[in-house]
Order: C-alpha cells, then sequence, then structure tokens
C-alpha cells in the first residue's frame, strides 16, 4: 500500500505541472482569438480599442503634473503634493 502511495505521488508530481503548462498555453492561445477578445470586451461594455494600452485616448502627463507627482513621491504623502502655491521650477532629487 505504501509503494502505490508513493508511486501515485511521483506520478501526479510529474504529471500536473505539464498539465498546468499545457492548459497555461490553450488560455493564452484562445486570449490571442478575436472573437474571444470581442466578447470580453462586449462583456465588460467596451471596446476591443478601449482594451489595448497602445490606443487609450489618456493623455500625457504635462510638465507640471510630473513636478507634482514627483513632489509627492519625495515627501512621502498626497496632500502637500498638489498644492497650487508651490510653484518652483527646480525638480526634487531621485
Amino acid at each position: 500500500m505504501n509503494l502505490l502511495l508513493r508511486v501515485l505521488v511521483g506520478a501526479f508530481v510529474c504529471v500536473a505541472p505539464s498539465l498546468l503548462f499545457l492548459g497555461l498555453w490553450h488560455g493564452l492561445q484562445r486570449m490571442q482569438d478575436g472573437e474571444f477578445v470581442e466578447q470580453v470586451a462586449g462583456n465588460h461594455g467596451t471596446t476591443v480599442e478601449d482594451l489595448l494600452p497602445t490606443t487609450s485616448s489618456e493623455h500625457d502627463l504635462d510638465s507640471t503634473e510630473r513636478r507634482r507627482l514627483r513632489r509627492m513621491a519625495v515627501e512621502g504623502d498626497g496632500t502637500s503634493g498638489f498644492d497650487d502655491s508651490i510653484t518652483t521650477d527646480e525638480e526634487p532629487p531621485g
């Protein structure tokens, strides 16, 4: 009985990673399928273009917004980082 249990555990340990990899591979192949992507986009109420990061309509940060975000990162808290009264042109270290 002990030998049978060891053989079953050994077989599981050898086969399980292969099956998990094949499942991952199948899932990745399915994600490349255009119809599947359109179905997921339809379920979320968006279009395929909205799901792609390269076609997002978000604007790039201008220099003022970048300075504010850097200042927030240096100061450590988000409360004083968006203070419009601070208008230094120097960029914080880091």
